[in-house]
C-alpha cells in the first residue's frame, strides 16, 4: 500500500485496486474506503518506530456534550514492543508516504474554488515573519483577482503581521524565475543533479547472493550430519548451529531485498528526471516563440519541480518578497 502512494497512486486508486483484486479488510469485508486507507498509512503504530496511545480522550467540560479524541503530545506517547505490533513499513518509507499525503492534500483543487488564480498555492507562498504557509483567497464579487494571506497573525501568533499580497504580483515573478532556469540547459541540469538521491549501499548484490549460497550449503551439510548424529548432545549442537545460520540467512535476505528496492527506486527516479528533462527541452523551444503561453498545469509542474517558493513580507519591508529555490525529493513530485 505504501509503495502505491510513493508511486503516485491516489487513495481512491488504492480503494479501486483492492476492491478489484478482492482483498478483504481486517474484518473480512470486501469494501474499502479512502478513510480506512488514510488511517492505516498515517498510523505510526505500523511504522518501524511504532507508537501506541497516539490519541487520548478529552472531555469538553460541557453538559450534554460528548468527549472527543485528541492527539497526544510526543512525550506522552508510548513505544510498543516489536513483538506486539510487527512493523509493516520502515521509518524512511513512512516519512515519504506522509510527505506524499500532505502534498496531495495541499495541492487538491477542492481546497481552492479557483485554483488557477494562485500559482504558488499549497505551500509555495510563505509568510516572511512566522514562516507559515499563506493561503490563496479570492477577492470580493466583481473582482477576479486573488491574494495570498497569512492567517496566523489573526490569532496573535508570535510576530506575524497578517501579511497579504496579490497572487499575480508574486506568481509572475516566480514564473519568470522558472523560465530563466528552463531557458538555460545547464541550469536545468543543475536542478536535475540536485534531485538525485545518494544511496548508501551496505554491500554488493553479488556478494549477498554468494553468502546466501554458502549458508544454504552449510545448512545442507548440517542436515546430513544430523541424520547420522550419535547422541542427543550432538543434535543439540547442530541445532544451535542451524539457528545461527538461520539468523544469518534472514539478515542477508533482508539486505538483498533492500538492495533490490534501491535499484528499483533508482530506475523510477531516473525515469522521472528523464521525463521532466524532455519537457524542459520542449518548453525551451516554446519560449523562443513570440507570445508563447503555458497552461496553469505546465507552470505548476515547473514550480513544484524546481521548488520555487516566495517568502513574503508587508509592503513596508524591503524587499516586498524574495524568491527561493529548493528542489523537493523526487518522491514528492513523481510525474
Amino acid at each position: 500500500m505504501s509503495e502505491m502512494i510513493k508511486d503516485g497512486m491516489t487513495l481512491r486508486g488504492i480503494v479501486f485496486r483492492f476492491r478489484a483484486e478482492g482483498i478483504p479488510t481486517r474484518n473480512g469485508k470486501p469494501l474499502w474506503c479512502r478513510s480506512t486507507i488514510r488511517n492505516i498509512l498515517s498510523d505510526e503504530v505500523y511504522a518501524e518506530n511504532g507508537l501506541v496511545e497516539q490519541y487520548k480522550t478529552r472531555s469538553l467540560h460541557e453538559t450534554g456534550k460528548p468527549s472527543r479524541q485528541v492527539e497526544r503530545p510526543g512525550e506522552e506517547r508510548i513505544k510498543l514492543p516489536r513483538s506486539l505490533v510487527p512493523p509493516i513499513i520502515d521509518a524512511e518509507t513512512y516519512a515519504l508516504v506522509q510527505e506524499r499525503l500532505r502534498n496531495n492534500r495541499k495541492n487538491a483543487a477542492r481546497n481552492n474554488q479557483h485554483p488557477e488564480q494562485a500559482l504558488l498555492r499549497g505551500g509555495y507562498a510563505i509568510c516572511g515573519y512566522c514562516r507559515n504557509t499563506m493561503n490563496a483567497h479570492n477577492r470580493c464579487a466583481g473582482d477576479n483577482g486573488a491574494d495570498y494571506r497569512c492567517k496566523k497573525g489573526n490569532f496573535g501568533a508570535g510576530e506575524c503581521k497578517k501579511v497579504t499580497i496579490s497572487c499575480r504580483m508574486v506568481d509572475d515573478v516566480a514564473w519568470e524565475h522558472a523560465c530563466e532556469i528552463i531557458k538555460d540547459p545547464n541550469k536545468v541540469q543543475q536542478k536535475l543533479e540536485a534531485k538525485k538521491v545518494e544511496y548508501q549501499r551496505d554491500g554488493d548484490l553479488e556478494h549477498v547472493d554468494n553468502e546466501l549460497s554458502k549458508i544454504a550449503k552449510e545448512v545442507e551439510n548440517l542436515a546430513f550430519l544430523g541424520k547420522t548424529a550419535p547422541d542427543k548432545q550432538v543434535l543439540e549442537t547442530l541445532g544451535g548451529l542451524l539457528n545461527d545460520l538461520t539468523r544469518q540467512r534472514l539478515k542477508y535476505e533482508k539486505m538483498r531485498e533492500a538492495l533490490l528496492n534501491i535499484e528499483e527506486k533508482r530506475k523510477k527516479d531516473a525515469e522521472t528526471l528523464a521525463q521532466f528533462e524532455k519537457k524542459c527541452a520542449m518548453w525551451r523551444w516554446k519560449l523562443k516563440e513570440p507570445g508563447a503561453s503555458f497552461t496553469y498545469q505546465e507552470k505548476r509542474e515547473a514550480i513544484e519541480f524546481f521548488g520555487i517558493k516566495a517568502l513574503v513580507w508587508r509592503s513596508e519591508h524591503k524587499p516586498r518578497f524574495e524568491i527561493t529555490l529548493k528542489p523537493p525529493s523526487i518522491e514528492s513530485i513523481r510525474l
